[in-house]
């Protein structure tokens, strides 16, 4: 398995990325002349789609590096694989203000090289629109080949032609100096800041959608051993973790799963989320750090989203389960009018071990009455 890593070249740094990138990819990638071969200039919601997105990746099938020059990230490059026929697409985008210095070509180089070696390729390829000099000469400086040109390709984008380079592993002599690339499309980022789940407030919370800063807070109270003790994350749960959880809960769609950061006194304390079932059923899932155990927190969170799953979303059904011997989370539960029915056996595997939980349901009409 291919794991995220780290790889210097002579004035760069290639890392994985970070949610604490994204105002630096926006930096660069709002800006119209830079965007000139793309569907579209970056907004924020697109840069905090793309940046989660490299974060989440399984980098069996794509590896996305950001490119770090002087303590900010200036670009990325990507590799996308096809471990079938030991293939991959070569992508690349850089900042405008850093054009012109062969950083592009540097840092593209150290990825190909990379890639040969991870993924076993045997073929790296890479494309660009035919008018972009740029580009081309990136992937020329790499000792790709040009192998054609795609006529009217990617009509959506006024018919251009894609010119299409690439090297094979018998060609590859890794120079240490570097090689090319190609852009990667912006049409393929959607966006996080459209259809969100709405905020919710109660008299000592905030509910809202989560964000880049909250990957501190979350790792301050996931990293705690009686936190997770019913919840089987990863132990010791680190940075990265926090991380790539941040990301997941930015990139939900909440017409499949609405996710609710809990912010106490300004910070995040803990998440909730309602994640749409069969129709009009919805399943509940919460917690909270454990410094605010005891203090009727958790349901009130739980109660707030359970009326706007009843009110807003006009549910029938809400359910939720609560491992066998985790009586707080029971208690929520019961709390929020929620009934017992029944104990499903072996339900969940929780730190190697197979559990019992005990399912809650409340419905409709239990909440009306």
């Amino acid at each position: 398995m291919t794991k995220p890593t780290e790889l210097p070249t002579e004035r760069l740094l290639l890392r994985p990325f970070r949610l604490s990138d994204i105002d630096d990819v926006l930096r660069y990638a709002s800006d119209p002349e830079w965007a000139a071969f793309y569907l579209r200039a970056y907004d924020r919601g697109v840069t905090e789609h793309m940046v989660a997105r490299s974060v989440v990746i399984s980098w069996d099938k794509e590896a996305v590096f950001a490119i770090e020059a002087d303590g900010r990230v200036v670009g990325l490059v990507s590799l996308e694989v096809a471990q079938e026929s030991r293939t991959a697409e070569l992508g690349y985008d850089l900042a405008r203000d850093v054009w012109g210095q062969g950083l592009a070509t540097e840092a593209a180089s150290a990825v190909v090289d990379w890639g040969f070696r991870e993924y076993g390729l045997a073929r790296i390829f890479a494309e660009a629109d035919a008018r972009n000099g740029r580009s081309l000469r990136v992937m020329e400086r790499l000792g790709m080949t040009r192998e054609g040109v795609h006529r009217r390709d990617q009509i959506e984008r006024g018919e251009r032609e894609i010119a299409r380079y690439a090297t094979l592993r018998s060609d590859w002599s890794s120079p240490g100096g570097i090689l090319p690339s190609v852009t990667l499309p912006s049409g393929e980022y959607e966006t996080t800041d459209r259809n969100q789940p709405p905020e919710l407030t109660t008299p000592r919370l905030v509910l809202r959608r989560f964000q880049a800063g909250d990957v501190e807070d979350v790792h301050r109270y996931a990293d705690d051993a009686e936190w997770n003790r019913f919840l089987g994350l990863p132990e010791p749960y680190s940075r990265r973790d926090a991380e790539e959880f941040v990301a997941k809960a930015m990139l939900c769609d909440p017409k499949a799963v609405s996710m609710w950061a809990i912010v106490h006194e300004g910070r995040c304390a803990g998440s909730i989320y309602l994640r749409g079932e069969s129709p009009g059923s919805a399943t509940l899932g919460y917690s909270l750090a454990r410094p605010l155990w005891g203090r009727g927190l958790m349901t009130e969170a739980a109660r707030a989203v359970v009326v706007h799953g009843f009110e807003d979303r006009k549910l029938a059904r809400i359910y939720s389960f609560a491992i066998v011997g985790n009586d707080p989370s029971a208690r929520v539960l019961e709390k929020v009018g929620m009934r017992r029915e029944g104990i499903l056996r072996s339900n969940r595997v929780v730190h190697g071990d197979r559990v019992d939980e005990v399912l809650y349901s409340i419905l409709r009409e239990d909440w009306e009455a």
